[in-house]
């Protein structure tokens, strides 16, 4: 709980006699609203009533995906420990954050099996709570984990099929320097592309027009054969961009006329989706089909 200092005078004893009365400090009408919309948004997750690893602990919002230990490969897990039925079709988002987005997915979507990966650590310990708590740890399951290092070792040794992978709002890293740290990189692509059935689905979004066209146009540039845009997409804004790696093989970026999906065709939003459609942000959205061949 905050706690706001409030001065009172005493009455008889003049302005030099002060004392600091702490009191609980109401929450803002922006922090309700988020709140009212995120209750909202997963009615089947109700984590207000699970008394939860509800520590008050703050998370970074920023963490390095190069540090020492998101480099180390680790092993491949025995799935048949994690989920029920390991032959489900797999459900994956990649920087799944607090994992709310896969939770109710869960709920909503019950064939499948759901894996979130994040480079936060204690967003990964309370997402296995709550997964636990909601009687899904059989079907949902977190790990701490870079996907650029683990991903193509976790996704081979899966044993069904790999239904949807998502790339949701990641960190933008916006300075030049850092963009080496966004998640969608060429090696990624080729993981998704390699791990996805025929007919599986590649999901991406932001509220960054920059990082949702560089997310879009790295997967053109080194996928393009291997996936179809869908059905729905409008014409939206766009922004020329400086990477020769962002153009398709015949200098030509078709995906872009494309442009954007109005709405989510997931029917399950994320945490920043929740509060970007509320501020009434834009969001820009791409979903892919992965060919047959």
């Amino acid at each position: 709980m905050r706690i706001a200092l409030h001065q009172f005078s005493i009455p008889g004893f003049g302005i030099a006699r002060r004392r600091l009365f702490a009191i609980p400090a109401l929450p803002s009408s922006r922090e309700v609203l988020i709140r009212e919309a995120h209750n909202a948004a997963w009615p089947e997750v109700n984590l207000d009533t699970l008394q939860v690893n509800k520590s008050g602990r703050r998370v970074r919002q920023h963490v390095n995906p190069f540090k020492e230990e998101l480099q180390v490969l680790i092993d491949s897990p025995d799935w048949t420990q994690i989920f029920h039925q390991p032959s489900l079709p797999l459900t994956v988002d990649l920087g799944c954050g607090p994992g709310r987005f896969l939770l109710a997915s869960a709920k909503r979507f019950p064939a499948n099996n759901y894996l979130g990966l994040e480079i936060r650590q204690p967003l990964i310990d309370r997402a296995n709570d709550w997964s636990r708590a909601m009687e899904l740890a059989g079907q949902v399951h977190f790990i701490y984990a870079n996907a650029n290092v683990q991903l193509s070792n976790l996704l081979r040794s899966y044993p069904g099929p790999v239904d949807l992978i998502t790339i949701q709002f990641p960190d933008p890293h916006y300075k030049t320097k850092h963009k080496k740290r966004r998640i969608v990189q060429p090696a990624l692509v080729q993981t998704i592309k390699d791990a996805l059935r025929p007919g599986g689905r590649l999901f991406m979004q932001s509220d960054v027009l920059e990082v949702a066209e560089a997310m879009r146009d790295e997967v053109e540039a080194f996928a393009a054969a291997a996936f179809d845009t869908v059905q729905g997409h409008l014409p939206g804004p766009s922004q020329e961009m400086d990477s020769n790696r962002s153009m398709a093989a015949d200098g030509q970026r078709a995906w872009s006329a494309c442009g954007w999906l109005a709405d989510n065709p997931i029917g399950v939003p994320t945490e920043r989706e929740v509060v970007s459609l509320e501020l009434k942000l834009p969001v820009y959205r791409v979903l892919l089909i992965r060919k047959d061949h």
